[in-house]
């Protein structure tokens, strides 16, 4: 720990001592401090808390009367530092540690009390301290309730806070309707603190997740022109691009980046890989993706493996690489249909149908599944079933021409001449 991490964590646990008397009007976290009041707040925890832990000891070596109130307060004041530094982890803001520190700080400041004050009115003045600790703990309660509502106050009291932004967006994402709300947090981060890199990733980071790459792309670089040596925004920014259709030429020069930034994620190398097949470099590629698969054997490494197998006619490497993507996601429209391409490449009519209507049914829209279900059945002459399946792509997506094609190319073979001895014409 170097010496402005020591003094950080005592200015935290000065602030939580202080935040421990009210937290009802407390803001429950404080982030890190920058600029030129940073190394003052920092000074002044360090001297604070250096100040509390000399009074206390010196309280218990003068005078054994004292030695209850001094060996309270020097359990509070190490129990402040240990939170200081346990906290925040994860989700948990600082303000989390009031749940135990501040029953300990109201009775230090109770014994205390009973200790100096004057005998005639001690037990009125104990009384009215614990009504006022009463009063204090109803007030904070709403407040302390849940993680969530200790980083809204803190939002609410410290807007500037950008860590605490990307933390609630963390956890109100996780909720229905979890990823509008966590966007509306970090629009929000990013309004009020729009030099705030944390805020960028997070909401780049969210965009991918809901497939918005284009957008993702933008806020990634957002980020980069913040810190340009920031791995976690370079690999959004790589996947972000590789993942637009078309794939833009400076993809790959991203995912290069992203790759030296961060060597050892593979979301880098598959980047790679994928802007490099967008490119046509096959065999860079599949050097890309084996690299990818060997360090984390990802849905999307696996699919992009089925791919490519499937380019180079490796039909038996197809299968192998859809398998293991169907053992990680059994459901995944993008694996199911995979699936289906493999097995009409195979021959195999029954499991090439009923993957594509597997896909279907988890993404009615998806064309690709629609229009090789109705080859696949037009090919195995199952006329009316293919008719079918054109009219609903068609509906999905009026006056598409390679539909509009294959249905009259149905229809006419519906309307041809019955051949001699009443054989269909093939």
């Amino acid at each position: 720990m170097n010496p402005s991490q020591a003094w950080f964590l005592a200015w935290r646990a000065l602030v939580l001592l202080l935040q421990s008397l009210a937290p009802w009007a407390a803001p429950l976290d404080v982030p890190r401090p920058a600029g030129d009041a940073a190394m003052v707040q920092l000074l002044v925890g360090w001297l604070g808390l250096t100040l509390l832990v000399v009074v206390c000891v010196r309280a218990l070596e003068r005078a054994r009367l004292r030695s209850l109130v001094a060996a309270l307060a020097l359990l509070t004041v190490i129990a402040a530092g240990v939170t200081g530094y346990a906290l925040p982890r994860g989700d948990l803001p600082l303000g989390y540690g009031v749940r135990w520190m501040g029953p300990l700080v109201w009775l230090t400041l109770l014994a205390a009390l009973r200790r100096f004050a004057p005998a005639s009115w001690k037990n009125s003045a104990s009384l009215g301290w614990v009504m006022l600790a009463v009063v204090t703990a109803a007030l904070s309660f709403a407040r302390l309730r849940t993680p969530e509502s200790m980083w809204r106050s803190v939002v609410a009291r410290r807007p500037d806070h950008a860590e605490a932004q990307v933390t609630l967006a963390r956890i109100v994402g996780r909720g229905p309707d979890g990823a509008a709300k966590a966007l509306a947090v970090l629009d929000r981060c990013v309004r009020q603190s729009p030099r705030s890199r944390p805020c960028w990733t997070a909401r780049a980071q969210l965009r991918v997740d809901a497939g918005e790459h284009g957008p993702a792309a933008l806020d990634a670089q957002r980020a980069l022109a913040l810190d340009d040596d920031d791995a976690a925004s370079a690999v959004l920014r790589a996947v972000a691009l590789t993942r637009v259709q078309p794939v833009p030429p400076e993809a790959e020069a991203s995912a290069r980046r992203a790759l030296e930034l961060a060597p050892d994620d593979p979301r880098a190398s598959l980047a790679l890989a994928m802007a490099l097949d967008a490119k046509g470099d096959a065999e860079g590629a599949r050097a890309a993706l084996g690299r990818a698969i060997a360090r984390a054997p990802t849905l999307d490494a696996r699919l992009l493996e089925t791919t490519l197998a499937l380019r180079q006619g490796d039909v038996p490497g197809a299968r192998r690489a859809v398998q293991a993507a169907l053992a990680l996601a059994p459901d995944d429209p993008r694996a199911t249909y995979n699936l289906g391409v493999v097995a009409q490449r195979e021959g195999r009519y029954n499991e090439a149908r009923e993957a594509y209507l597997k896909t279907l049914r988890r993404e009615a829209r998806h064309y690709a599944a629609r229009y090789n279900l109705a080859v696949l059945t037009k090919d195995a002459g199952a006329t009316g079933e293919a008719r079918h399946h054109l009219e609903a792509l068609l509906r999905a997506y009026p006056g598409d021409r390679a539909a509009v094609q294959l249905l009259a190319r149905l229809e006419h073979v519906d309307q041809a001449p019955a051949a001699p001895g009443g054989a269909a014409p093939r």
